[in-house]
């Protein structure tokens, strides 16, 4: 069975062909990229981080999060699933992109895109846009996981949450992701890109996704 999601936008929704064997492909359509992204249909009151691609892939080995490109020229979409309780403390995401194995960019493969152009945050899976937008930094206030910073850092970026507003401090647990472009920079073949959560300055979880140019 094989699924292309060749075109596919980074948006909730997504036209997918899926064809087995020698059988008629069917085109659906489909609504992803909401909730924990762990796989199992339902919550979870753990802290947990899960890294997923969703775009520019023609085959995918989902036991061990890899996955197959379409075209390596292209933007590849990423998505970072994670949760935490909102009075946890420091609640941290970071992504070091491979180590310069790949660059942030825009949906049309701009690496020089301001960073609003190449992330977006969803919060319980609605899109969250910023109230402070610089080229490099993003700043949200009062969301649910309190003020909420996404910023460039080194190769990479990282997402800082606290609970800097009182009133979202209640012990809830938060569901979270960022969706985000990334090219491939260099000749490797395979690159693993891997995010990290930290809670209060400690390593919590972490989730690896590998792309590979070839078959």
């Amino acid at each position: 069975t094989t699924a292309n999601l060749t075109g596919y936008d980074g948006e909730n929704n997504g036209d997918v062909t899926v064809g087995t064997g020698n059988k008629e492909q069917v085109k659906v359509n489909i609504n992803i990229g909401e909730g924990t992204g762990t796989g199992d249909g339902t919550g979870t009151e753990n802290p947990y981080l899960n890294k997923r691609v969703w775009g520019n892939q023609i085959d995918e080995d989902e036991a061990n999060n890899t996955y197959v490109l379409n075209d390596p020229s292209l933007p590849i979409t990423y998505s970072i699933y994670f949760g935490a309780a909102n009075d946890t403390g420091t609640v941290q995401v970071s992504d070091s992109l491979s180590d310069g194995n790949l660059m942030l960019c825009s949906s049309s493969g701009d690496t020089g895109a301001a960073l609003g152009d190449c992330i977006r945050l969803f919060i319980d899976g609605a899109a969250v846009f910023p109230n402070v937008e610089k080229e490099n930094k993003l700043t949200f206030f009062d969301t649910d996981l309190g003020d909420v910073t996404i910023e460039k850092s080194g190769t990479g970026f990282v997402i800082n949450c606290g609970k800097d507003a009182e009133l979202n401090s209640n012990g809830e647990f938060v569901d979270a992701y960022v969706r985000y472009y990334a090219k491939l920079v260099g000749d490797a073949d395979n690159v693993r890109n891997t995010a990290q959560l930290n809670i209060n300055d400690k390593l919590e979880d972490e989730s690896s996704a590998i792309v590979r140019r070839n078959m």
